[in-house]
């Protein structure tokens, strides 16, 4: 996906993926983020409220990565939190006492940023990529945050006709094909809705499951 998209999508407050509620998986297996110290990751982050119910109830600090810049203005304003910024190559990072939020291109932020991360937590960011991204994305983690553990929230449906997405069809199979390598792999929960979204409807999607896994590094 190019930049350019994603920035036309929050400029044009076309951003349904943006919920106002926490969502009720992350309510649901929460516990998982209270193993282990460490920091938690949250990719393509936008201005979630989920990092809010993060950080209350972990009390660890969140780390997230978002490509553009005023979704992460608006996390911190409309949360009442200040900020300072800070420039590091091409990336910009906003920084509290909690949280630190990297504006730019996922993909240069540097192993040394993200350290102290032992949690990753994507509800609905690698369905967000075309599939060549989602491989780039997988190695991204893999190489970057090797220690830490990951809690995916997925949707999968049946995308044979037409690829309808974002957010894109990830099933089990990929995740074992871009992740089995080098984690452990267990499907906690899965639950089937009909979908609402136009764009699934006219496509006739009947039903869409939200997988939730927990990765654990093998080693």
């Amino acid at each position: 996906m190019e930049a350019r998209f994603w920035e036309d999508k929050w400029e044009n407050k076309v951003i349904g993926f943006n919920q106002s509620t926490v969502n009720p998986f992350l309510k649901e297996f929460g516990n998982y983020f209270k193993e282990s110290t460490g920091d938690i990751f949250v990719p393509l982050c936008g201005k979630s409220i989920d990092m809010l119910y993060l950080q209350d109830q972990s009390k660890k600090n969140i780390i997230g990565s978002e490509l553009v810049e005023s979704a992460v203005i608006e996390f911190f304003n409309e949360n009442s939190i200040d900020y300072q910024v800070q420039a590091k190559n091409s990336l910009k990072v906003y920084t509290s006492s909690n949280y630190q939020l990297i504006q730019g291109d996922i993909f240069q932020i540097s192993k040394d940023q993200l350290q102290s991360v032992q949690w990753v937590y994507d509800r609905a960011s690698i369905v967000a990529l075309p599939k060549a991204m989602r491989k780039q994305y997988a190695e991204f983690l893999i190489q970057n945050v090797p220690q830490a553990n990951i809690m995916f929230i997925l949707f999968e449906y049946d995308d044979s006709k037409k690829l309808i997405g974002p957010p894109f069809s990830v099933t089990s199979d990929e995740i074992q094909e871009l992740f089995s390598s080098h984690y452990s792999i267990e499907l906690i929960n899965s639950h089937q809705t009909e979908p609402k979204r136009p764009k699934f409807v006219e496509q006739n999607i009947k039903l869409i499951s939200e997988n939730t896994y927990i990765l654990k590094p093998l080693t």
